[in-house]
């Protein structure tokens, strides 16, 4: 019960907090190639997080420039050219709504990028809401609750296995 109230109250600040921004209509003809910059949002869930690696490695292959953001915690593994190019988060960023406290939202305001990629595949209003405080041309994200207010493009997520949804997301993105 509380949770829903949560997420309720949690909805109408990310609303009032966005309440500017449109998701203008796009041509997705050549994203990919034309892009220049990314800002991948890793998972939060464990499994999804090792799976979305291959993300990470795919956007690596084609020297494309990338800014990694995930917990604190989650920096640490990670190859040491990678840390430099992440953005991490603590507990104490996020409010008791599940949204970006004022610091955060204030630092990733002050980020632009071409896209942003939310790799979430779970409902998290909290990374959804990080995709949408970066400035960007495009969001892409995963089809979830409230996923049509905050994503330009979103991938389906009817695949149970994580590593094959993530090889599917590859091959979709390789096609703009």
């Amino acid at each position: 019960m509380l949770e829903k109230i949560r997420d309720k109250v949690a909805i109408l600040i990310i609303n009032y907090m966005l309440r500017k921004r449109q998701l203008a209509k796009q041509n997705f003809n050549d994203l990919f190639k034309k892009s220049e910059s990314f800002f991948l949002i890793l998972p939060e869930d464990e499994i999804d997080y090792h799976n979305s690696i291959s993300v990470i490695k795919f956007f690596e292959i084609h020297g494309k420039k990338f800014t990694i953001f995930t917990n604190d915690f989650r920096i640490s593994p990670l190859p040491a050219k990678l840390q430099n190019n992440s953005i991490d988060f603590g507990i104490k960023e996020m409010t008791f709504f599940r949204i970006p406290s004022k610091q955060l939202t204030n630092k990733l305001s002050g980020i632009s990028i071409d896209v942003v990629i939310d790799l979430n595949r779970k409902k998290s209003l909290f990374h959804s809401c990080v995709a949408n405080l970066v400035n960007a041309k495009v969001r892409i994200g995963f089809e979830k609750n409230y996923s049509d207010k905050f994503y330009n493009l979103q991938f389906a997520n009817s695949e149970e296995n994580p590593e094959v949804i993530y090889k599917n997301f590859l091959n979709c993105l390789q096609m703009f």
